[in-house]
């Protein structure tokens, strides 16, 4: 059973506006800094949530919901190209993280970890064999959801390349590789937290994010030389 502080949480989020949601943040904030003024919904990291939530404060749950739904729920999005997909994944991967919590297993970096999980079930849908990964052109408008408009390397491919045409390169990229690239540059995980949610050594995620990138660039520039004659045959 999941305890009922995690549904609370989650129906909170799902019901509430975006500035109601601040407001809740800062209260929890606030009570757990004994009314220091705050305003900053990073005021406090991660591990220290989990201490608090370990000394039995629930209501820290409510600011992991708020702090990671939209990144997972875009993570999950960028890795399976279907949005409902994407929402049934995100809730799962939070069913996962509380029962987890509840049970009295904390990890000792929250971030990498609840990636884990959410890559994890993006795994289990691929080998479902009835998975298959789909360019969504109509829907792409998620790709922007966490990236805030940073100066990325995803940012750039995106200035220098058709919207459709980056996610298609994605697409066709091996899954792992694939994985590498979303989580380094549009969810920006530092290498070694992408080698530790992924379990791999520092070393193959350097080389398939490298291999990673070549397909890339083959496939973008075989893109636009193929529209480039195409416009020159008509």
């Amino acid at each position: 059973m999941i305890c009922g502080s995690w549904n609370t949480a989650f129906l909170l989020y799902a019901s509430i506006g975006e500035r109601q949601r601040l407001a809740r943040v800062q209260a929890i904030v606030l009570s757990e800094k004994g009314g220091s003024q705050v305003n900053s919904r990073a005021v406090v990291t991660d591990e220290q949530l989990l201490e608090q939530y370990k000394q039995g404060n629930t209501a820290v749950l409510e600011l992991f919901v708020y702090r990671y739904h939209q990144t997972i729920y875009a993570y999950l999005y960028r890795m399976t190209s279907k949005r409902q997909l994407a929402e049934d994944l995100v809730q799962e991967c939070f069913v996962r993280v509380f029962t987890a919590l509840q049970d009295g297993r904390l990890p000792e970096r929250f971030r990498p970890w609840i990636y884990r999980i959410a890559t994890n079930l993006c795994r289990d849908v691929w080998k479902s064999g009835a998975y298959r990964y789909e360019v969504a052109a109509k829907d792409t408008g998620v790709y922007d959801a966490a990236d805030g408009g940073k100066d990325t390397v995803a940012s750039f491919l995106d200035k220098q390349y058709e919207r459709e045409a980056v996610i298609a390169a994605l697409g066709a990229l091996p899954e792992e590789e694939r994985q590498i690239v979303i989580l380094r540059f549009y969810e920006e995980l530092k290498l070694d937290e992408i080698a530790e949610l992924l379990e791999l050594p520092l070393g193959t995620v350097k080389s398939k994010l490298y291999r990673a990138f070549r397909r890339l660039d083959h496939t973008l520039q075989k893109g636009e030389d193929q529209d480039e004659l195409h416009i020159r045959s008509r």
